[in-house]
């Protein structure tokens, strides 16, 4: 009667269900969840993380398709889902290293660990890379690749000032650059 009720069709219309998602199970079910954008705002970072370190590891084919031990042993104590998430970060930060140091066999083992636990959960379901671009037009996708490009040639120039230019271009543009050992990587900030 006061209007204090969210749909679930009204909401994924606007936010991703897989952000939802995440934002109901980051709590314990036996306790109460604070549901307010700051939960929404938080997941989205959260999965945004997990999909960067898919996004880096792109090239990466993955070595099995279990969920870890940890994992499952979370499930399995009544449902905690928190500890459960923990380990999916856990996992990203593995491959963010082992992606550094070049080691391909840990990569592939924790990539596969990552997909197939985030998979039990209902999460992770997207290709890595679209779900960091988000939903934006084929104009700006057109841009953005372009001035990525203009960028990396100036980068290997060593053209520093026409590099921040275009980086402060693709700022105005909401664009968040990533830069990692394979290029440059894009999203649109939310």
């Amino acid at each position: 009667s006061i209007g204090n009720v969210l749909l679930l069709h009204d909401l994924v219309q606007a936010i991703p269900g897989e952000v939802v998602r995440w934002a109901l199970l980051s709590a314990h079910y036996r306790q109460p969840l604070d549901w307010n954008q700051s939960l929404l705002d938080q997941s989205r970072k959260a999965l945004d993380r997990l999909y960067g370190a898919l996004h880096r590891a792109a090239g990466v084919e993955t070595n099995g398709d279990e969920p870890p031990e940890d994992f499952l042993k979370a499930i399995e104590d009544d449902i905690n889902t928190p500890g459960a998430m923990a380990t999916l970060f856990a996992l990203s930060s593995e491959i963010e290293r082992a992606m550094t140091a070049g080691d391909h066999g840990v990569v592939a083992r924790a990539k596969g660990e990552l997909v197939a636990a985030g998979a039990l959960l209902g999460v992770l379901q997207s290709n890595p890379a679209e779900w960091l671009e988000g939903e934006v037009s084929d104009a700006l996708r057109i841009e953005v690749e372009g001035l990525l490009e203009q960028r990396a040639l100036a980068r290997a120039s060593k053209d520093w000032p026409e590099a921040d230019r275009i980086r402060d271009r693709l700022n105005a543009l909401d664009v968040v650059v990533m830069d990692g050992p394979q290029g440059a990587t894009w999203r649109v900030r939310t």
